[in-house]
């Protein structure tokens, strides 16, 4: 009897399914491929948002500044800032404060494009980092169950071995219809 509810509990608890040692490797291998892809998803970001920051910064130097200037020296105030003063040294310390003024305007306007960018970046950022972790911990989860197969797999092996039965020969079929009629009676 007591040799028949070992055997009993060692088949309920591991169940009748199929699972090769492959299986494991394999979901263990994914979770690897999961990192690296995640890897170079962030690496792809990385380098969008530092083209993207480039392309300001060219954008900046080789348009809006050189337009700022031209619009700014439109303006009456100053001809007779720059040109108007008699000594050079006015017209120096003036020419600096159009200077200042200009890098102040490109500095502000730097500032709101890579604001836009940067929040775009948060976003897409944020919006990976939670695809990735979704994705590695259902792999975890799997991988867990696994090797918790396994294990059971090797340990129901095991006790079959020190009872002397060939865990080959056990008819599973035949024990899950009757641990169905056992269910269903209760």
């Amino acid at each position: 009897m007591k040799k028949l509810s070992i055997i009993i509990i060692c088949l309920i608890c591991t169940g009748c399914a199929h699972i090769s040692r492959d299986a494991t490797s394999l979901s263990i291998e994914i979770g690897g491929m999961i990192t690296s892809s995640r890897k170079i998803h962030t690496n792809l970001l990385d380098k969008f948002v530092k083209e993207k920051r480039g392309r300001v910064d060219d954008f900046l130097k080789n348009v809006y500044a050189p337009r700022t200037i031209q619009q700014m020296m439109k303006d009456e105030e100053f001809d007779n800032l720059i040109c108007g003063r008699i000594e050079s040294y006015d017209s120096a310390l003036a020419l600096k404060e159009f200077v200042d003024m200009v890098a102040m305007r490109v500095t502000e306007k730097r500032l709101e494009l890579m604001l836009s960018i940067d929040e775009g970046e948060i976003r897409i950022r944020s919006r990976i980092n939670n695809h990735y972790n979704d994705l590695q911990m259902a792999n975890n989860a799997l991988t867990a169950n696994l090797k918790s197969y396994q294990k059971n797999k090797e340990f129901r092996n095991k006790i079959l071995k020190k009872l002397k039965i060939d865990p080959e020969k056990l008819k599973f079929k035949k024990f899950n219809k009757l641990m169905e009629k056992i269910n269903v009676k209760k």
